[in-house]
């Protein structure tokens, strides 16, 4: 802009892009043109944040736009679309908007002689680019396309400045914000804040190869162009200082992840969008810190994919107003510790298998036990945790529920044998209203009058025999701070022997 005010230097290079593109303008009647070369007055601030907050709905406006590729000479018509998709200008990261915004796009060679329209070479655009047609000839809106859909559209683009990466797609994503040149990768993370405070697309969180929440660049969204959100999807979440909140019900699923060909891994998952007609639903793996605090899975590096029938199968984990880790650092560490001080472990075994434990905003499946309410050495765990197992004593399947009454120190175990005719406690403790936060022991006695007579021992009869099963809470000897296990022992009335499956 400056040498256009002063020297007006014609052998610049960029003279010869000005004085055409008027000549094209002046061709078909037009009086005005812009030209990024010339047009943006880069010495102040003010201006080039409102120029660049504004160029997409500058492209949108104009009544054509010319791409000049100064790398492609005239070439065959039966070629053109080919060669056209071969330039650097492709790989820059200011003409992602330079080809969707405007209504007409016409494509210059290096002689300015006229090539194709974008109309004309859609089906290749499509294919290079992984924008759908519909979006190049404006018959689809932006927002129609998912937020992931739309980063992968800008991965593998680059830009002079590392800032730029987002500026450029400001428009893309429908969001105005501040210019801080300077700020390097944060200007990436803050487009991802502004495009969260005003869309509820979850898909901004499915990317691969990191575990953090957000995304350090759009190259981390490669290949998620076909990625689509669920269809009557709907989160309410926000950035907060304590990570991001997600308000409401968020519906998670306990799902099998293979680690490699011989472990795997149980963890939650929360579902983003799908791929392939809703036959591979793709999510965020999540690790518990504490009640309702999570964060992505520090083992789990990319998003993981499961078909109907796996989703079907797992179980549903309800969690409401839930808050994920932005940004992990040593204090979320030591959170992480401090949660699981004292904290009631279920170690797995053969003979007693776990089917279900309340209160699900405490108990961590993927650790199998209950988180402490807060993050502090003397907290206890005031109300009831519950925890339902299934055993065989002589080849007859036996159901029981284990209380934990933690409330003084050190925590005692009480069973409940369940039958048809007394099924009270599971019905009380497991049932909907009760199962994120459980009930009070006032509340239980009040209920059930008979659970102030449990103990830590029942009896299975089983033909002229009986089985004594016992339960305890035990913490190892040598280990103040570790948790306490879940240990069941078994012995057989006539003949006295002593079974024990834990320690």
């Amino acid at each position: 802009m400056t040498e256009m005010a002063t020297t007006q230097d014609s052998s610049k290079r960029g003279w010869q892009k000005i004085t055409q593109t008027c000549r094209l303008a002046e061709e078909i009647g037009i009086d005005w043109v812009w030209v990024d070369t010339c047009c943006i007055d880069k010495s102040s601030s003010a201006e080039l944040t409102e120029a660049i907050n504004s160029m997409y709905q500058w492209y949108r406006g104009a009544k054509v736009c010319y791409v000049y590729l100064t790398d492609l000479e005239a070439t065959e018509s039966l070629e053109t679309a080919h060669s056209i998709a071969t330039c650097r200008w492709w790989r820059r990261g200011w003409t992602l908007q330079e080809l969707i915004a405007p209504t007409r796009l016409e494509f210059y060679g290096s002689d300015w002689n006229y090539l194709a329209s974008r109309q004309d070479c859609l089906e290749v655009i499509t294919e290079r680019t992984g924008i759908p047609a519909n979006i190049l000839d404006g018959s689809a809106p932006l927002n129609s396309v998912c937020i992931a859909a739309r980063m992968s559209w800008a991965a593998g683009r680059d830009t002079t400045r590392i800032e730029d990466e987002a500026y450029s797609l400001l428009g893309i994503f429908e969001v105005n914000m501040p210019l801080i040149y300077g700020e390097g990768t944060n200007a990436f993370r803050r487009l991802q804040e502004e495009i969260v405070k005003r869309n509820s697309d979850s898909t901004i969180f499915a990317f691969h190869r990191s575990n953090a929440l957000f995304a350090t660049s759009a190259s981390s969204f490669v290949g998620m162009e076909r990625f689509e959100r669920f269809p009557h999807s709907f989160f309410d979440f926000s950035v907060t200082n304590r990570g991001l909140r997600i308000s409401g019900e968020v519906p998670l699923r306990l799902c099998t992840v293979p680690l490699d060909s011989k472990t795997s891994l149980s963890t939650l998952i929360q579902f983003l969008g799908y791929t392939g007609e809703i036959t591979a639903a793709w999510g965020m793996p999540l690790r518990k810190i504490g009640p309702k605090l999570f964060q992505r899975h520090p083992r789990l590096h990319s998003l993981v994919a499961f078909n109907n029938s796996e989703v079907r199968q797992s179980r549903l984990f309800h969690a409401t107003d839930v808050y994920i880790i932005i940004d992990w650092d040593p204090t979320c560490a030591s959170l992480f510790t401090a949660f699981r001080v004292h904290a009631i472990h279920v170690p797995p075994t053969d003979a007693f298998q776990l089917q279900d434990a309340v209160p699900e905003n405490l108990w961590d499946p993927e650790d199998r036990l209950f988180l402490k309410p807060r993050p502090y050495k003397w907290d206890r765990y005031n109300m009831v945790l519950a925890m339902r197992f299934s055993c065989r004593v002589h080849a007859r399947l036996v159901n029981l529920i284990v209380l934990c009454d933690a409330r003084t120190y050190p925590p005692k175990g009480k069973l409940v044998l369940l039958t048809k005719e007394d099924d009270r406690i599971r019905e009380l403790l497991f049932r909907d209203s009760y199962r994120q936060d459980s009930i009070s022991w006032m509340n239980l006695d009040l209920h059930v009058p008979s659970a102030r007579e449990l103990s830590d021992t029942v009896c299975v009869p089983s033909g002229k025999t009986s089985s004594r099963i016992s339960v305890s809470l035990r913490q190892p000897a040598l280990e103040p701070g570790s948790a306490f296990h879940v240990v069941f022992d078994v012995v057989e009335e006539q003949e006295e022997t002593h079974l024990s499956n834990g320690s």
